[in-house]
């Protein structure tokens, strides 16, 4: 209830949050697959993150690296 009252989310909400900035993070530092960055952060299913990671930052993985990378 805590963790629901400071940050507005369920906790399953919040550490998927927190996964998911790790992965962008790793994303645009790495040059790892995403596959392999999915399965870094805690996700079995390459496809599972990518739903995901879609939802958070409303583009794929690679649309998310192809923007932001320099």
């Amino acid at each position: 209830r805590k963790v629901s009252a400071l940050t507005n989310q369920t906790v399953y909400n919040y550490i998927r949050t927190i996964r998911l900035n790790k992965a962008s993070q790793l994303l645009l530092t790495t040059d790892m697959q995403i596959s392999e960055i999915a399965l870094s952060v805690g996700y079995m299913e390459p496809s599972s993150f990518t739903k995901c990671f879609t939802r958070q930052f409303n583009q794929t993985p690679s649309q998310f690296v192809t923007v932001n990378r320099k």
